[in-house]
C-alpha cells in the first residue's frame, strides 16, 4: 500500500485533507460575508455543509498528522510497542509496518469486516445486486424506469429548457436511462446464458461508469432541487407566475433522487463485489 497516493497516514493524505479544509473554510467565509446569503435555502444549506466539512477535514488532518508524528517523526511506536498493540490486533498483523496504519486498519476493519473473507470463500454468491443476477437486473430496471419518468416529467414541464439546472437534469436522466438499459441487457444476457460476470476488468469498468453516472445524476438532482426550492419557497415565483408548474418540477426532482438511489445501490454492490474478487 506504500504506492497509493493519498492513503491515510501519509503526507499526501495530510496535504489533501488540509487543502479540503482550507477550501471549505474559504467557501464558508465567502458565503457568510455575502449579502443576503441567509435568505435563500440553498445558501443556508451550503453554510451548514461547509461547517461540517471543515470539522471533518480538520479532525482527519489532525489524526493523520498525529499518526505521522508518532511513527515517523518521533519513532514513538518503535520505542513504545505496547502503545500500538491494540491497533495491531485490529488489523490482524503484528509487524512494525502495520502500526503506522493503525487508524486506516481500524477503518478498513469497520468497512470490510470478516464477512469479506467469507464472501471470497463462498464464491461471491452473497453479494446482492451484482451483475448477471436477478437482483442486479431489478436494480437496473428500477433505475431505467425512474430515470425515464423523471426525464418525461421535466421535459413536459413548462419552460424547463429555459433553466440550466432543469436542462442539466434532463441530460443526466437521459444518460442514466441509457446506461441502465445497457447494463440491464448485459444482466439479461448473463441470466439467459447462465453465465457469471466476475472478471476484475469488466467489473472495474462497470464500477467506474456507475460512479461517474451517479455523480452526474446526483449533482443534477441537487441543482434542480435548489432551483425548485428557490422558485417555490424563497421567492414565491410559482405564485406570481402560475404558468410555472412547480409541482411538476418537484416531481421530476423526486423521481431523479429515487433513480439515483437505485444507481447508488448498484454502485455500492459493485464496489463490494469488486473488493471480493
Amino acid at each position: 500500500m506504500k504506492d497509493v497516493v493519498g492513503c491515510p497516514g501519509t503526507w499526501s493524505s495530510l496535504a489533501l485533507r488540509v487543502s479540503q479544509c482550507v477550501c471549505a473554510a474559504a467557501a464558508l467565509v465567502t458565503m457568510a460575508t455575502a449579502r443576503g446569503s441567509d435568505t435563500y435555502t440553498a445558501y443556508r444549506f451550503l453554510l451548514f455543509d461547509m461547517v461540517i466539512a471543515v470539522l471533518i477535514w480538520a479532525s482527519a488532518s489532525a489524526s493523520a498528522g498525529v499518526t505521522i508524528m508518532l511513527d515517523r517523526d518521533t519513532h514513538f511506536c518503535e520505542a513504545s510497542p505496547h502503545q500500538s498493540a491494540g491497533y495491531s490486533a485490529i488489523s490482524g498483523k503484528a509487524s512494525r509496518g502495520s502500526k503506522a496504519a493503525a487508524v486506516p486498519h481500524a477503518l478498513w476493519g469497520f468497512l470490510l469486516p470478516q464477512s469479506l473473507s467469507n464472501l471470497r470463500r463462498n464464491g461471491m454468491k452473497d453479494v446482492v445486486g451484482r451483475p448477471g443476477t436477478g437482483s442486479g437486473l431489478t436494480l437496473r430496471l428500477s433505475q431505467f424506469a425512474f430515470a425515464t419518468a423523471s426525464l418525461v416529467t421535466v421535459s413536459n414541464a413548462y419552460a424547463s429548457g429555459s433553466y440550466s439546472a432543469f436542462f442539466y437534469l434532463g441530460c443526466s436522466m437521459f444518460l442514466q436511462l441509457l446506461w441502465s438499459f445497457l447494463l440491464a441487457c448485459i444482466d439479461i444476457i448473463c441470466l439467459l446464458g447462465d453465465a457469471e460476470l466476475n472478471e476484475p476488468r469488466p467489473i472495474s469498468a462497470l464500477l467506474v461508469g456507475d460512479w461517474f453516472v451517479g455523480m452526474f445524476s446526483f449533482s443534477a438532482a441537487t441543482a434542480s432541487a435548489g432551483l425548485t426550492i428557490f422558485l417555490k419557497k424563497d421567492t414565491q415565483f410559482c405564485r406570481a407566475f402560475p404558468q410555472l408548474i412547480c409541482d411538476q418540477y418537484e416531481q421530476s426532482v423526486i423521481l431523479a433522487f429515487v433513480a439515483w438511489s437505485f444507481l447508488a445501490a448498484s454502485a455500492l454492490s459493485l464496489l463490494w463485489f469488486r473488493a471480493s474478487l
